[in-house]
């Protein structure tokens, strides 16, 4: 793939782009075990290169660079600040996505997703 930038996105369906938040999005690296505790030594980094957020405050992450794929049989935590108003107008933008994107070439990986929330319960019922 020479210099192919992959990264991973969380989109929010009510805007239809990359997720963010002005308190900041924090997202861990929890290596091979999901029930690791996130902390600031498991903190991805913010920065331009692999296996970096993409900005202090996006749900967005790269995940190969020429070749270099550091997060393979990882777990990575996307910790997302929802607001208290959060009220989509309609069903078909209430769904958050992940988008996975690659610069080129076709993607051979297998993703598995674990969706989780901290604090009271979620309305689920429109």
């Amino acid at each position: 793939m020479g210099n192919a930038i992959n990264s991973i996105d969380i989109v929010n369906g009510q805007t239809d782009s990359i997720a963010s938040d002005s308190r900041g999005i924090k997202i861990y690296n929890l290596q091979g075990d999901r029930s690791t505790p996130p902390s600031v030594a498991n903190q991805i980094p913010v920065g331009s290169g692999v296996g970096m957020q993409s900005g202090p405050t996006l749900a967005q992450i790269k995940t190969a660079v020429g070749g270099n794929h550091p997060f393979n049989g990882l777990w990575l935590l996307f910790k997302i600040p929802i607001p208290t108003n959060y009220n989509p107008s309609d069903l078909q933008h209430q769904y958050w996505k992940l988008r996975y994107e690659l610069s080129s070439g076709t993607a051979t990986d297998t993703l598995t997703i674990a969706v989780g929330f901290d604090g009271p319960p979620v309305h689920l019922i429109p």
